[in-house]
C-alpha cells in the first residue's frame, strides 16, 4: 500500500485554510547554531574605565556599567572575546581600547566600535616558560602600554597590536609605571629603573637599575606596589605607605596594624587612593581604604559595610570610588560604589547569574527549568566544593548553598558538600542531589530542600563509606519507568539503594562487596541498571534486582571490562542510553555500545558490545580513540553527543559520521575540558559545562513523537532582513516535510530531525524563496496504517 501524503495534505489544507493562523511557537531567544553564556558574575578583581563606563574583570569574562544609569552589561567569550579566564582590564582612554589579559597571556583589544583583536603572541610563544600572566598594565599614550608579566617586561602598540620590545627579567614582576623619564618596575620586591630612552637597550634587564640605598631606601626593603602621580612617586615600601622624590623616600602612612600592608595604589581622580591589607592572601577581610588629597592629608575611607576585602579601586570624574570587592565566601557580588571618599554611602550591584561557574551535573525538568550540580569528584576524591547548587528558570537564577540554606550551612562533619549529582522525578517533579561527602538532597519544584537522606537518620538505607565513615557517598542517580530512583551508594557495604516512588527505600548489592560506583542509567528494555566504575578495578556494573525489588535472593550482576567485552578501557567515566535502548560508555580511550537484550546474563559471550567506527578526513578509526570521553548525551534526533577532554563532537546516531566538532579555537566554547552536556529536547538548546562555566548552543534537532503535534514555524512571517534557519517545529519523529508555494508547486523537501525540520529559506536550485505564501506538509509514514499528518503556512517577505 502507498500513501500519497500530499495530495491528502493539500484536502485538509482546502478545509482548514479559513482558520489557519500565522503561527510562532513559544521558545527561548536563541536562533539555531547561536550560543548563550551563563557564566557567573559575583567575584570582581580588577576595575578600570571609561569616560561613561565601569569595567570589572570577573573570574571568566568582563562585566560593565554604565555611569549614568548603571546598566550591567556582560561581555564573555559568546559575545565575541576570544579566550575565558580574565586576568585583569586597563582602560586606554587616549585610543578609546579596552586591553582584556587573560590568565594564559592572550590579549584582546576590544576597540570603541565593539570589534575584537585578539593578540597571541605571548600565548603562543613556546619559548616563554612558567608564568604568562600579566599583573599590571601602565598606559602611556594612545599608542604604547607597558605589562608587568610573570617572565618580565613588555612594551605593547596598542594600535598596532605589536610588541616592541621585552625584557626577560627571569622573576615576577608585579608593577610597571612610566615617571619621570624613567621605566619603573617592582621585580622580587625590589624596585628598578631604567632610562625610558630609545638610546638605551630596555630588552636587556642589565640596564635596568636596582634602587637602593643611594637612592634613599633602607636596606633589605620590600617594595609591592607604585603609582605615579603630582610629580611624586608612591610607593608600598615596607607595608608603609612612601613618597619618593629627588632620592628622597618619605613614610606618609603606616600599615593599619602589624598584619596589614599596602597592596595597591590608585591615582585616577583627585585624590590617591591607598588599599590596605592583610599580608595572609587567606585573611580576606578587614580591608582599609585610605584617600591622599593633594597636600598629602589622608583620610580613612569609612567603610560602612561595603567592603571587606578590597582589590582593586579607582576614582572617577565625580569623585566616586568603584571597588572591586573579591571577598571569599561571600554571598553577594563584588562590584561596589562608594559615593565619595567623605561619603560612605555604599552601592552593591548584583547580577542574575550562577552563584559560580563550577558545574558538574546539568539536568532538564519538564517545565524547562535548568538545574545544575556544582560540586566535584575527582579520581573517586571529594573536592570540598560548598557552592550547592543552582536553578534557572523563566530567566531567573536562584542558589541555594552553605550561605543561605540551613541544611548546608557551616560545620564540618554536617557541611554538605560536592553536590555533584542531579536526577528529576517527572512524576513526582522533585528533584534529587546527591553529595559525594553528605548524602542526598530531595528538593521541591521551587528549589527547597524537603529532605536529607544521610545514613542512620532512619529515613533512608543510605550507608556510610567502608574506609571513610564520616562521608556518605552518592555516585550517580536514575530513574527507571516505574519511577524508582536508583542510587550509587559508593563504596558501601551495600552499594545500591533505591527509593520509590511512593517513598519506601530498599538497599542490595550485599553479595557484591563494597563497590566503587558512579554514574548509573537504566536499560528502559530489560530494566538493568547500569553503574560505572571509574577507579579500582573500573569496568561497569550491570545489576538485575529480579521480580522482587524487597529481595535480593534473585538479583544477579556483571561486571564488563577489558577482559570479557570489547571496553577500550577499564577507565569509564559516563554512560548514556539511547532513543533505540543502546547503552553507551565513555572511557578515557574512547567510546562502546551495548546492545544485548535479556541475554547479557544468560549468554554474555554473545554482548561483548560494539566499537562504531567513524570515518573523519578519509580516515577510518575507532570512535573517538585516544580521547577521554567525560559525558555523553543524546538529542531528539539520537544524535550521540560526546563532551570530551578536547572539545565535544556530534556524532550521527550509530556514531560514525562526524556532524560537528566543536573547541575553543573553532567555538565560542569557553574550555576544551567538557564536564557535562544535558540537552532540552523540547526547545533544542544544549547545556554545555566546561572546565570555566556553563553555556548553551541551539541545535537543530527536537524531540518528536509517533503523532504530529501543534506544528508551526518560526520565525514567521520571514523578513527581508532576516539570515537564519527557518524551524518547522511540532513535528512528529523523523517527518517528512514538503514545502509548496500558493499553487501547490514543490519548493523543497525533507526529513525531520526528531520533531523539528530546518529550512534555509531556498529552493533545490540554490535560490532564495520569493515573496509569498508558503505551505508546510508533514506527514509520519512509519506505520503506514495509521500516518499523522498536519499542515501550516507561512509568508516570506524578501
Amino acid at each position: 500500500m502507498t500513501y500519497d501524503y500530499l495530495s491528502q495534505m493539500k484536502k485538509i489544507f482546502i478545509y482548514a485554510l479559513s482558520f489557519l493562523p500565522f503561527l510562532v511557537f513559544a521558545q527561548n531567544d536563541l536562533k539555531i547554531g547561536q550560543w548563550k553564556s551563563y557564566l557567573s558574575y559575583r567575584y570582581a578583581k580588577y576595575v578600570t574605565q571609561s569616560n561613561d563606563k565601569i569595567f570589572y574583570s570577573t573570574e571568566m569574562a568582563v562585566l560593565s556599567l554604565d555611569k549614568r544609569n548603571d546598566e550591567i552589561e556582560f561581555l564573555s567569550k559568546v559575545e565575541g572575546l576570544s579566550d575565558a579566564g580574565v586576568q585583569l582590564v586597563k582602560y586606554n582612554k587616549f585610543a578609546e581600547i579596552l586591553l582584556i589579559a587573560y590568565n594564559n597571556g592572550n590579549i584582546d583589544l576590544v576597540k570603541k566600535d565593539g570589534t575584537v583583536q585578539n593578540v597571541r603572541d605571548i600565548f603562543d610563544n613556546i619559548t616563554i616558560i612558567g608564568d604568562k600572566k600579566i599583573y599590571d598594565i601602565y598606559i602611556e599614550n594612545a599608542t604604547n602600554a607597558y605589562l608587568a608579566c610573570g617572565f618580565g617586561i613588555v612594551k605593547f602598540n596598542m594600535v598596532k597590536g605589536e610588541f616592541d620590545f621585552t625584557t626577560f627579567t627571569n622573576a615576577l614582576v608585579k608593577n610597571i609605571e612610566v615617571h619621570d623619564g624613567f621605566l619603573f618596575a617592582t621585580v622580587n620586591g625590589k624596585l628598578y629603573r631604567t632610562k625610558n630612552d630609545a638610546q638605551v637597550n630596555l630588552a636587556d634587564f642589565k640596564n635596568w637599575q636596582v634602587l637602593g640605598a643611594a637612592q634613599g631606601f633602607p636596606n633589605n626593603y620590600t617594595c609591592q606596589s607604585i603609582c605615579s602621580a603630582r610629580g611624586k612617586l608612591y610607593l608600598g615600601v615596607n607595608d608603609s605607605l612612601c613618597v619618593w622624590k629627588n632620592n628622597n623616600l618619605k613614610k606618609i602612612l603606616n600599615p593599619a596594624t602589624k598584619d596589614h600592608s599596602v597592596s595597591e595604589i590608585s591615582a585616577e581622580g583627585k585624590n590617591v587612593l591607598v588599599t590596605m591589607t592583610f599580608k595572609d592572601i587567606t585573611r580576606t577581610w578587614d580591608a582599609r581604604l585610605f584617600a591622599v588629597d593633594e597636600n598629602e592629608n589622608i583620610k580613612q575611607v569609612n567603610n560602612n559595610g561595603c567592603f571587606q576585602y578590597i582589590y582593586n579601586t579607582i576614582e572617577d570624574e565625580k569623585g566616586q570610588i568603584w571597588l572591586s570587592d573579591y571577598s571569599d565566601p561571600s554571598p553577594t557580588n563584588g562590584f561596589k560604589r562608594l559615593q565619595s571618599a567623605d561619603q560612605a554611602v555604599c552601592k552593591t550591584f548584583t547580577t542574575n547569574t550562577p552563584f559560580s561557574n563550577a558545574a558538574s551535573e546539568i539536568a532538564v525538568a519538564d517545565d524547562n527549568s535548568l538545574w545544575i550540580a556544582a560540586g566535584s569528584v575527582f579520581n573517586g576524591v571529594y573536592q570540598r566544593n560548598y557552592d550547592g547548587f543552582y536553578r534557572y528558570f523563566n530567566g531567573k537564577w536562584s542558589n541555594k548553598n552553605y550561605t543561605n540554606d540551613f541544611i548546608l550551612k557551616d560545620g564540618f562533619l554536617d557541611k554538605i558538600s560536592d553536590l555533584h549529582t542531579i536526577a528529576i522525578s517527572s512524576t513526582t517533579k522533585k528533584t534529587y542531589i546527591g553529595s559525594f561527602w553528605g548524602g542526598l538532597l530531595e528538593v521541591d519544584e521551587t528549589g527547597k530542600i524537603l529532605n536529607h537522606f544521610k545514613a542512620g537518620d532512619g529515613k533512608s538505607t543510605l550507608q556510610n563509606a567502608q574506609g571513610d565513615l564520616n562521608s556518605v557517598r552518592v555516585g550517580g542517580l536514575a530513574f527507571d519507568k516505574k519511577g524508582n530512583l536508583w542510587i550509587a551508594n559508593n563504596k558501601a557495604l551495600k552499594s545500591i539503594s533505591v527509593l520509590t516512588p511512593e517513598g519506601k527505600w530498599h538497599s542490595m548489592g550485599e553479595n557484591m562487596g563494597a563497590q566503587l560506583i558512579y554514574q548509573c542509567v537504566v536499560d528502559p528494555i530489560n530494566s538493568y541498571k547500569w553503574f560505572a566504575r571509574t577507579v579500582g578495578d573500573g569496568g561497569v556494573l550491570v545489576y538485575d534486582e529480579g521480580k522482587d525489588i524487597a529481595s535480593e535472593s534473585d538479583d544477579r550482576f556483571m561486571i564488563l571490562n577489558t577482559s570479557n567485552s570489547k571496553l577500550p578501557s577499564n577507565r569509564v567515566n559516563c554512560l548514556e542510553v539511547d532513543l533505540d535502548g543502546r547503552v553507551w560508555v565513555g572511557t578515557d580511550n574512547g567510546v562502546v555500545y551495548f546492545s544485548c537484550g535479556s541475554s547479557l546474563f544468560t549468554k554474555q559471550e554473545s554482548c561483548k558490545g560494539f566499537l562504531p567506527i567513524s570515518v573523519v578526513d578519509g580516515i577510518p578509526e575507532f570512535l573517538l580513540k585516544y580521547n577521554n570521553i567525560n559525558t555523553i548525551a543524546v538529542d531528539g534526533a539520537n544524535r550521540k553527543w560526546f563532551g570530551t577532554t578536547n572539545g565535544f563532537f556530534v556524532q550521527s546516531p550509530d556514531g560514525r559520521e562526524q556532524i560537528a566538532y566543536y573547541n575553543s579555537e573553532n567555538s565560542p566554547l569557553f574550555d576544551d575540558n567538557v564536564l557535562d552536556i544535558a540537552i532540552n529536547n523540547r526547545t533544542g538548546e544544549v547545556y554545555i559545562s566546561t572546565s570555566k562555566g556553563i553555556q548553551s548552543f541551539k541545535t537543530d534537532a527536537l524531540a518528536g513523537t509517533s503523532y504530529q503535534g501543534n506544528v508551526s514555524v518560526y520565525p514567521n512571517p520571514i523578513r527581508p532582513d532576516y539570515e537564519g534557519s527557518i524551524a518547522i517545529k511540532g513535528l512528529a519523529e523523523d517527518s517528512k516535510v514538503k514545502i509548496t508555494d500558493i499553487n501547490g508547486k514543490l519548493v523543497y523537501e525533507m526529513e525531520a530531525l526528531g520533531g523539528q525540520a530546518i529550512w534555509d529559506g531556498k529552493d533545490y536550485n540554490g535560490r532564495k524563496a520569493e515573496t509569498g505564501v508558503y505551505f508546510v506538509f508533514a506527514a509520519y509514514t512509519k506505520d503506514i496504517d495509521y500516518p499523522s499528518e498536519a499542515v501550516t503556512k507561512l509568508l516570506i517577505v524578501k
